[in-house]
């Protein structure tokens, strides 16, 4: 059926114009045609093509619209073609009369605003991929961003709050600045060539020249997903981790929480009981928060210890990871019955003598390699009790 669906129009656009190349006679047709295969083709190629590019976990969905993508360009690309073969044979339409004539000027004026379309928006994608460049100059960053923010073009703005090299000054201005639009997921023709299409806001959140005052000022935010972004920033404060926390349970929030090492533990230890009520009583607890405590330094030993029997792998693995996962914790991880889990475990750099003796003996051949390497391995600080 999935086969059927994605290639059925393509399919039966293709044979609709190979059709019309070979059996209409009519050169106008078989303009349209030609232009409409190819065009059609093309678009779901690039598409498909940038999808692929793409890091968010959503933007596989986009893979359904494919075909209605290609029919639609299709459509496009034949009325393109059509305008083309109008334009280049203007002595024909001219001697038609008054309807000819205006035939002629009606394709002149698509086909050219077609090529001023595609060439300004390649133009906006130039100077995308140079505001992205890791080595821009920040005087050019800095005008292009005060003149995106004057004209409120989103794409070049998430360009702009994305690079390093982006003035500090600049990035607190554009957090600061009363717009709605900064916050909002982008979804225009271009944003597609921007490998996450994140909000701006979140972009200059991610980026390590952001000033220490925009944290407090975008803690103020009603928008979940912003806040999740800053209770994830290494560099705020306690005090807005705990009023946030206080404020918003929205789920990405406490994803957020859960895998910053400056998180309150008594906070960490209440995410550890975080769960999804699932109808009728049944709370299933939540599987990316426990993910980011396993993989978090500073969450509690008691908490690791309780997350090393989670039934979820992916839980354990991270446990194993750890740095901070006290020595019987590793003892009980060196006999998981996953050997993946036993992997992770041996590449931890804090890593006992005791337990790289354990893994040395293991039935995995890369669990015993990597036990036995020294790799970036460093003497575990002894914790309490042990």
């Amino acid at each position: 059926m999935l086969f059927l669906y994605f290639w059925l129009p393509l399919g039966a656009l293709a044979a609709i114009s190979f059709l019309l190349l070979s059996k209409r006679r009519t050169r106008a047709v078989k303009w349209m045609a030609l232009f409409a295969l190819l065009g059609g083709a093309g678009t779901s190629v690039l598409y498909v093509f940038l999808i692929l590019r793409q890091t968010s976990s959503t933007a596989a969905i986009g893979i359904i619209f494919v075909p209605f993508l290609g029919m639609i360009a299709a459509g496009f690309f034949a009325l393109l073609g059509l305008s083309v073969y109008q334009a280049l044979h203007l002595s024909e339409l001219w001697r038609s009369g008054m309807r000819g004539r205006a035939y002629w000027f009606a394709a002149v004026f698509f086909v050219l605003g077609s090529v001023w379309y595609v060439w300004s928006q390649g133009a906006r994608l130039v100077t995308f991929e140079h505001a992205k460049n890791p080595n821009a100059d920040p005087a050019f960053l800095e005008q292009q961003g005060l003149r995106s923010l004057e004209k409120r073009d989103y794409f070049m703005l998430s360009a702009v709050a994305s690079n390093s090299r982006t003035p500090p000054h600049l990035l607190l201005q554009l957090v600061q600045t009363n717009d709605s639009g900064l916050y909002k997921k982008r979804n225009d023709v271009l944003d597609i060539f921007d490998r996450d299409s994140l909000a701006v806001v979140r972009k200059a959140l991610r980026n390590p020249s952001l000033p220490p005052e925009a944290i407090p000022f975008l803690a103020k935010s009603e928008d979940a997903y912003v806040l999740g972004d800053v209770v994830m920033h290494k560099d705020t404060p306690e005090p807005i981790l705990r009023e946030i926390f206080a404020r918003n349970d929205s789920y990405l929030v406490r994803w957020g929480l859960a895998g910053n090492p400056h998180t309150p533990p008594e906070i960490l230890e209440k995410l550890a009981q975080d769960g999804v009520e699932l109808g009728a009583g049944v709370v299933d607890t939540h599987h990316y928060t426990l993910m980011g405590l396993a993989d978090n330094p500073s969450t509690p030993p008691q908490v690791l210890e309780t997350l090393a029997r989670n039934a979820d792998p992916l839980v354990r693995r991270g446990v194993a990871r750890n740095p901070s996962t006290p020595r019987p914790i590793m003892e009980l991880l060196a006999s998981d019955s996953v050997e993946e889990v036993r992997f992770y475990l041996s590449i931890n750099e804090a890593l006992t003598p005791d337990v790289v003796e354990t893994l040395k003996q293991d039935s995995s051949e890369r669990v015993r390699k990597y036990a036995g390497e020294s790799w970036r391995r460093h003497p575990k600080k002894p914790t309490p009790g042990e």
